[in-house]
């Protein structure tokens, strides 16, 4: 019982007990008055003592609430960031959100060899990187069934790229016919095609490339990049025709 009376709370009774025998076991006098106004005023000053102690002792438990709510905050925080740094090393081994994409780089308005230019996009870089072209217009030209090998074949590699690098992988003859350019790619991060279109207008080639991803866990395709230049000539709906 000792234990859980404190000093204020034994000062109220000790008050309340002076008080209740001055009142009862004493004549009426100066002595009883004076006894009966101490016990009153201990168990007063008990009462404000321990309506201090309590106080300070709701203040020290919010504190000690707010510490705890701070502390699973800080944790959950740094949570987050070992989360989102485990996701940037795996995307820095596996190539992350990174793609790339081919276009045609002339040298001059009359040139008819113009280079074959890989672009990289993103932050990390792409690993095992190959590709092919689809040429739709040749394919429509010879009016052939093309087997699977046939579109593998000219399967070609060109290994790793870092980010925002641009490499020349060949030069490419070309007429004045639209090039309508189906390109697959595959690397250690997933697999993308590209839709090259070209027009000529006037004595310019004018381009306009999608990139589209190629999931392979169901799902959906997502544009990755578009570029239309401008004068590329554009269907009556005002979009470019990918087909």
């Amino acid at each position: 019982m000792w234990d859980y009376l404190t000093a204020p709370a034994l000062l109220v009774v000790i008050g309340a007990s002076i008080t209740a025998v001055s009142s009862f076991a004493l004549p009426d006098g100066k002595s009883r008055k004076a006894l009966v106004f101490l016990g009153t005023a201990l168990s007063i000053a008990g009462g404000f003592w321990a309506s201090g102690q309590q106080a300070i002792s709701q203040h020290e438990n919010q504190q000690k609430s707010e510490e705890i709510v701070q502390a699973q905050k800080d944790l959950k925080l740094k949570s987050e960031e070992i989360v989102e740094l485990n996701k940037q090393i795996v995307a820095a081994v596996t190539g992350g959100d990174s793609f790339a994409y081919i276009r045609l780089v002339f040298i001059g308005r009359a040139d008819t060899t113009p280079r074959l230019t890989l672009i990289h996009q993103g932050k990390y870089p792409l690993y095992e990187l190959d590709y092919r072209i689809v040429d739709l217009v040749k394919m429509e030209k010879e009016n052939k069934h093309y087997s699977l090998d046939d579109l593998t074949k000219d399967q070609k590699n060109i290994g790793n790229i870092g980010p925002n690098q641009a490499r020349v992988l060949d030069t490419v003859q070309i007429g004045s016919e639209p090039i309508r350019w189906n390109l697959f790619f595959g690397a250690r991060n997933g697999f993308f095609v590209e839709l090259l279109r070209m027009r000529r207008v006037g004595d310019e080639w004018k381009t306009a490339i999608r990139v589209d991803s190629r999931p392979t866990s169901g799902e959906e395709a997502k544009t990755l990049f578009k570029l239309v230049e401008p004068g590329y000539p554009l269907g009556k709906d005002g979009q470019v025709d990918w087909q």
